[in-house]
């Protein structure tokens, strides 16, 4: 029983003069004392913003800027009283950590309709996005009294195990220009260039291209028929890019800073410093995706009944992974581009509307998908 017959909390309920019997059932201690034994509290605010400005020359040209910043202030504190059988002494901890986040994006936009046919659609884009983090953290033991995480260095020894500071930052400068053309709204044609730059890579800079073509057959008068509101054939082909395996200093030899290490130059005196860092690979660059698109939108009486058909090719290569290195090498793993895996498939989507009264509706939605995946090569 958790309880002695006055209703205190029983420390140790398995011990022999607990359950009185000849021996020890279990030393463990009361878990409801674990509990009331402390206190945990975290604090934490949250600010996003949005702000922009526009400005129009003249007619089909607009220039914008936006600015979106986030930051996010948090503060774990905890505190842990003595335990019989858990904790011989008391122990406190305070985490502080300061994250920051902005996006600022600039894009200059010219839209133009010439001779009532032609349509063309033109945009440069230019994005900053930059983040830091910082952390500070101290645990120490044996308060002098229960100042909870709050005093902390009034007394005590200080638990290097879980003291530490952090920081890292990283940013990400991007560049594109896409075109957008359409005739009579009959064919379409999408060209995209991106020319992206990552901090965390060794080669830092990479081009993504990508281009789609639209034909938009309901439009085309041998296709006219009351019953066919919408039918539209799509392709598309390009390239993009991912930096998220990789960690912001991931392609940097960096100093192991949580290891003191001794070293003696030859007169007899210790000197401490670090160690040199893991290896890295020296030309580590962009996870790029190749993917190729065929779709077919569609629509029959009015959108009552809706849906499309998309089948797909995507190759990813140069995946950001964790590489496996001999054990001679003494180090266990590197971040690395390895491999290329591969997904093909198809995703159907069918909706419906089959009753529509100025009071009741009902839609009907079915959704297919099958994809294969493989791995194409690994450590190529």
């Amino acid at each position: 029983k958790a309880y002695d017959d006055n209703g205190n909390l029983i420390d140790q309920p398995g011990v022999q003069s607990s359950i009185q019997g000849t021996g020890n059932f279990t030393s463990s201690p009361n878990p409801l004392r674990e509990i009331n034994s402390g206190n945990e509290e975290t604090r934490r605010y949250d600010v996003l913003a949005s702000v922009y400005a526009q400005v129009n020359p003249f007619e089909g040209l607009s220039i914008k800027s936006t600015f979106m910043p986030r930051f996010t202030r948090e503060r774990t504190g905890r505190y842990y009283g003595v335990v019989l059988g858990q904790r011989n002494q008391d122990e406190a901890f305070q985490q502080n950590d300061e994250d920051l986040e902005y996006t600022w994006d600039n894009q200059i936009t010219y839209n133009k309709t010439f001779n009532n046919d032609h349509h063309l659609n033109a945009t440069l884009i230019n994005s900053f996005y930059k983040t830091r983090f910082e952390r500070i953290q101290v645990g120490v033991q044996n308060l002098p009294y229960n100042s909870e995480w709050y005093n902390i260095f009034t007394g005590g020894t200080l638990d290097k195990n879980n003291s530490l500071s952090a920081y890292n930052e990283s940013g990400l400068i991007s560049y594109a220009a896409r075109v957008n053309y359409d005739y009579k709204g009959k064919y379409l044609v999408t060209g995209t260039i991106r020319y992206d730059g990552s901090s965390k890579l060794a080669d830092k800079w990479a081009s993504f291209p990508s281009f789609a073509l639209g034909w938009r057959l309901s439009e085309e008068e041998f296709m006219k028929a009351d019953w066919l509101s919408d039918l539209k054939a799509r392709f598309s082909f390009g390239y993009s890019g991912n930096n998220n395996g990789i960690s912001p200093y991931g392609s940097m030899q960096t100093p192991i800073a949580n290891e003191l290490i001794w070293y003696d130059f030859g007169d007899g005196n210790a000197v401490s410093g670090l160690r040199p860092g893991y290896p890295v690979n020296p030309i580590i660059t962009w996870e790029k995706t190749r993917e190729l698109n065929f779709g077919l939108d569609f629509g029959f009486f009015n959108q009552r009944l809706y849906g499309s058909v998309d089948i797909y090719d995507k190759l990813s290569d140069g995946l950001l992974m964790s590489r496996s290195l001999a054990i001679e090498s003494g180090v266990a793993s590197m971040t690395d581009n390895i491999g290329s895996v591969s997904n093909q498939g198809i995703e159907i989507a069918l909706n419906s509307t089959n009753i529509r009264t100025p009071n009741f509706q009902w839609t009907t939605s079915l959704n297919f998908a099958h994809n294969k995946n493989a791995i194409e090569s690994l450590y190529g």
